[in-house]
């Protein structure tokens, strides 16, 4: 769609341009109702990473960008019920336009999101999204991630637990933070997964697990 080109063209335009590109597409109604500017960095093209899974098959982790709103709204509506509740907490029926701006909409700085994509490039599917935002009070990074259902089981919720995990590091942040539905065993045993150093706290009907890098 014209939308969704003028998006991708805002995103690989240079840094300084950007925020005048990104006035005149809202100017002349190329833009979604509610589309912000968030990145002005150069694409993060160091969390580009294929990864082979259990199975042997093998996709692509890449950095979320404005113009993936589309591809996630194909992703969520492949959840189960039970999955969005246990990611969002809520009952959902789609994504709104802000729930799209907090998954892919991201300054790659406090914010930073990877998804994995399998397919051809033209026609790419999103089969998992994971993020972390970064609380600069504490330098802890809260995560969250949701897999399609078919891709669940072949590890790719730790792939991406681990991309971010060594982003974050190199960026100096001090571990990641999840709140997590204490019946959810599957993720917390995931975030347990991320380092030596876990503290698990029960807070009602939740958990939050707290791994120190």
């Amino acid at each position: 769609s014209v939308r969704e080109r003028a998006v991708a063209l805002i995103q690989i335009a240079h840094p300084d341009s950007r925020p005048a590109l990104f006035e005149q597409a809202r100017a002349l109604g190329y833009l979604p109702e509610g589309q912000k500017l968030r990145n002005l960095h150069d694409y993060p093209v160091e969390l580009e990473h294929p990864v082979t899974l259990k199975d042997g098959q093998q996709l692509l982790l890449r950095p979320a960008t404005a113009n993936d709103g589309d591809l996630l709204r194909a992703l969520f509506h492949r959840l189960p019920e039970g999955d969005i509740y246990t990611r969002f907490f809520r009952r959902m029926r789609g994504l709104s336009i802000g729930d799209v701006q907090h998954l892919c909409n991201l300054n790659h700085d406090t914010e930073v999101g990877l998804v994995a994509v399998t397919g051809p490039r033209e026609d790419p599917q999103v089969v998992a999204h994971g993020l972390y935002a970064l609380d600069t009070s504490t330098n802890l990074a809260e995560t969250a991630f949701m897999v399609h259902p078919d891709w669940q089981g072949l590890g790719l919720g730790a792939l991406l637990q681990q991309q971010l995990a060594a982003h974050a590091r190199r960026c100096g942040v001090r571990g990641f933070v999840a709140e997590i539905l204490a019946t959810n065993e599957r993720m917390i045993r995931l975030a347990r997964q991320g380092s030596d150093q876990v503290s698990v706290a029960s807070e009602g009907s939740t958990v939050k697990v707290t791994t120190l890098f």
